[in-house]
């Protein structure tokens, strides 16, 4: 009881100190916040868009690191991880699902540029100037599939002095990281910037099969920004940036009491992680030796076989477009060799899992002498992705190799008028191609779906026209604005699947024997090749007609495809804004978007039927009103905004049990509204505090045919005509909490007149939403908290400053509910939560040295 009374004293004097002071009087306006949201700078002030904007110094300071990060500090904001990218959902809507072609409803765009595919955006950030997260449909100054919002990402340019900056961070899970930038005028009309960054990670999780840490991570990237201004009404800019990712093992997690925990010989309740890697042993339960094939595989029996050491390449060329021969190059020499991992250098099964993008962009911008500026901004992107990893489950035998290679050119033409007169305008043309190339081959090692590979590659072109149009009226109290965009896209893809099976050394006989497709090696007549060694595989079968004989594997393992999509669509917006003071916009918008239509390359199947191979536009629209203003003489600023969205012909991805394979359709209609505030204030010239809060109801209103679990068709709760699908109408959202908070509490002061010290602390809050891939409630996040903590001291001049950071410090992660779940069913719908960094506490020290 004393100890409690002495800390309540304590806090007590602390809050007296800071709140009722005679400082409070002498605290200085905030900063304005300059945004790029409707592609032009203009103060947050003036924006009808509901926005959460991070500044490059709060990145550093707060410790984000990837787009995973961002997520805890942006209410309505939730990014997921899967093998084929990362999904960004901003008020419970955008793109998350099981197909290699799926474009982002919440796309990002670095300095103007569209990166609609996550997979290209996995840098760590860089001399990052801000991010701006966009929330609702932006179809006019974005559009290009941005029906739930969208990221602007803007980097530092050279400034008019030179400055640079020197990095370095230290801490657990073997983090290390060096970051440096330096830039500045090289004469008076040429500038330019130059930053690099070197990232190391060494795990945060345990494979309990080894002991070791991992994933680990490496990251390598560079970037040249140079600028070049020779009038005072022409301005050119080029910026070239290189990757070299990796990010190691891609392993599932086993989630609490999903398996007893004898199983594992664990303590009750802690957790396991498996990475895959053959040759080993699983404790607790019967073991197979890797490599060998039973009944079963090695389906819940042990880690994936690795394809570099117990499969053989023996291939023939499918011919034409689709060649399956690409990732297994060589021939059989002999029963029983096995050829070494040298011969599938090309399909790099010896990496795990990595990108190297890069990306070149030349910006032109024009001003002519009655202030009208065009820009002419052109990009160049290159894409080379791939991923090996064990799926389907920690148990289930069924590795996947897979890569992505994209290439993109986009070109935006915009005339823009000046601002602050009765009439603004902006018009523009925007021109983008895609070139993108997929693969994904699947090494099961049991018999029944043994071998399948998927070549699929699909071309794109978009082409849109925008215009907005303001009026500015009663001394500009006022304005209506008025804005469109119109869009025609044509696509073409190809997609062909393959299958093979294995070949496996017969002891009876002394020779390779080929199993049979679907046959089971436990029946009487295959009893004497269990255990048998794999020695390699059949060619692959590309046609349905050369299909062998006899077998109960389905011929859809075996398919192609061809088809074209040519669409168009207009979506407009209307925004009327009311300024009743200086200091105070309110604004009432209306806008539709749409999210282009695509095809179903699935994972590592085509779809039987044209017209399945295809799948439509998903549409949105939305209804928002918004007030922010500065207030306390720029001391405080505060924003409200109150929206409704709707989304019709939602393209979901999800397992279709009667296909036995992912599927991608338009199966859903969803609305999302609520209220999302903000606010800073200045306490006094030493004590910043800010908050922000989303208060949502996202939910799926119509989706008949959803995903139905093992465990819910034992209850007969799925379709009585169709036990694969049920009717998830009226559930929540996936990734959609019904309430986020983030508050942040900032307090600078300076010690002995030399030094300038920060403590710093973050804290966020969640209400519990659903994760996995069928709807169900079976994993979710439970409610939820975090923290972060740091402090720091630094020169007054700002040239040094050392930081001790604790991140994450209450380790929120998904939670399993067996209740909900059967254990040992294999729900059809049920995917393992990868997990990140943010799922776990971290700490470390930064030094930062500015030596320019």
């Amino acid at each position: 009881m004393i100890n409690r009374n002495v800390n309540t004293a304590i806090l007590g004097a602390v809050v007296s100190v800071l709140f009722f002071t005679p400082e409070l009087l002498l605290a200085q306006a905030l900063e304005e916040i300059i945004v790029t949201a409707q592609r032009r700078e203009q103060s947050l002030q003036d924006v009808p868009v509901s926005i959460q904007t991070v500044t490059g110094d709060e990145l550093s300071r707060q410790g984000l690191r990837t787009l995973n990060d961002l997520s805890m500090f942006a209410p309505g904001l939730v990014i997921t991880e899967s093998a084929e990218e990362q999904g960004l959902l901003i008020r419970g809507a955008g793109t998350q699902g099981k197909n290699l072609a799926f474009e982002q409803g919440a796309p990002t765009f670095i300095d103007g540029i569209h990166f609609g595919r996550a997979s290209s955006i996995k840098s760590a950030f860089m001399d990052v100037d801000r991010v701006e997260v966009l929330r609702g449909p932006q179809p006019v100054y974005f559009g290009q599939n941005a029906t739930a919002g969208a990221l602007n990402i803007t980097s530092r340019k050279p400034g008019q002095e030179w400055s640079g900056s020197l990095d370095g961070e230290y801490g657990n899970f073997g983090r290390q990281s060096i970051e440096a930038a330096v830039g500045g005028p090289v004469t008076d009309t040429f500038g330019i910037r130059l930053a690099g960054r070197y990232d190391t990670l060494e795990g945060y999780m345990k494979d309990w099969l080894t002991g070791d840490d991992f994933p680990m991570r490496e990251s390598k990237i560079a970037r040249v920004t140079a600028q070049w201004t020779p009038t005072d009404s022409f301005q050119a800019s080029v910026k070239y940036e290189i990757s070299d990712l990796d990010f190691g093992p891609r392993p599932h997690a086993l989630i609490r009491d999903k398996f007893p925990p004898s199983t594992f010989n664990l303590a009750d309740g802690e957790s396991a992680y498996l990475t895959g890697i053959p040759g080993l042993a699983v404790p607790g339960i019967q073991n197979r030796p890797v490599g060998l094939i039973d009944s079963l595989g090695v389906s819940r029996q042990g880690p994936f076989l690795s394809p570099t050491g117990y499969t053989q390449a023996n291939t023939r060329d499918s011919g034409g477009f689709l060649d399956m021969t690409g990732c297994t190059p060589g021939m059989l020499d002999a029963p029983g060799v096995i050829q070494g991992p040298a011969d599938f250098q090309n399909c790099r099964f010896n990496e795990a899992s990595g990108a190297e993008p890069w990306h070149a962009v030349l910006d032109l911008t024009y001003e002519f002498a009655n202030g009208i500026q065009v820009q002419s901004l052109s990009g160049f992107s290159h894409q080379e992705y791939f991923t090996s990893r064990s799926s389907g489950g920690p148990f289930v035998s069924n590795p996947r190799y897979r890569t992505e290679n994209l290439d993109q050119y986009s070109s935006e033409l915009r005339f823009t008028s000046p601002t602050g007169g009765t009439i603004e305008w902006m018009l523009g043309l925007y021109l983008q191609d895609n070139d993108l190339d997929l693969t994904s081959d699947v090494w099961r090692q049991n018999a029944r779906r043994a071998i399948r590979g998927n070549r699929s590659a699909e071309e794109a072109r978009w082409i849109s026209g925008f215009a907005t149009l303001t009026i500015n009226f009663a001394d500009e109290r006022f304005s209506l604005d008025l804005g469109g965009r119109y869009t025609e896209i044509d696509k073409e893809a190809w997609s062909q699947n393959a299958a093979a099976t294995w070949i496996v050394y017969d002891p009876l006989t002394d020779a390779p024997f080929t199993l049979p497709y679907g046959r089971s090696i436990g029946s009487s007549d295959y009893t004497h090749l269990q255990n048998a060694l794999v020695i390699g595989r059949t060619p692959y079968y590309t046609d349905r007609d050369d299909f062998p004989a006899g077998s109960s594997v389905s011929s859809r393992r075996i398919g192609s495809n061809y088809a074209t999509i040519n669409e168009n669509s207009f979506d407009p917006q209307i925004v009327f804004r009311f300024r009743p003071t200086d200091n105070i916009s309110t604004y009432l918008k209306y806008a539709t978007a749409f999210k282009a239509g695509g095809f179903d390359t699935a994972v590592s199947e085509v779809t039987i039927e044209e017209e399945d191979f295809t799948f439509d536009n998903e549409s949105a629209q939305i209804i928002e009103a918004g007030m922010r203003g500065t207030f306390l003489d720029g001391r405080a600023t505060g924003e409200v905004t109150l929206f409704f969205s709707e989304f019709d012909d939602l393209q979901v991805s999800m397992v279709d049990r009667i296909l036995d394979r992912n599927v991608t359709r338009n199966a859903a209609k969803s609305e999302s509204k609520g209220i999302e505030a903000s606010g800073r204030l200045a306490v006094n010239e030493n004590l910043t505090l800010s908050a922000s809060a989303v208060l949502m109801n996202a939910e799926i209103v119509s989706f008949p045919d959803g995903v139905c679990t093992t465990t819910e068709r034992e209850q007969d709760l799925c379709d009585p005509d169709n036990d694969a699908i049920i009717d998830r109408s009226g559930n929540p959202a996936r990734n959609a909490p019904d309430w986020q908070f983030v508050g942040n509490v900032r307090y600078q002061r300076p010690i002995y007149g030399r030094f300038n010290t920060t403590y710093d602390a973050t804290f966020s809050a969640s209400d519990e939403y659903i994760t996995d891939r069928a709807w169900s409630r079976t994993i979710r996040m439970d409610s939820e908290v975090d923290l972060n903590l740091s402090v720091s001291i630094g020169a007054l001049d700002d040239v040094w400053r050392l930081t001790l950071y604790g991140r994450n410090l209450f380790e929120p992660k998904p939670t399993y509910f067996a209740e909900d779940h059967e254990i040992g069913t294999g729900d059809g719908g049920l995917l393992f939560e990868p997990l990140s960094a943010s799922n776990f506490a971290s700490y470390g020290i930064k030094l930062n040295y500015n030596f320019l």
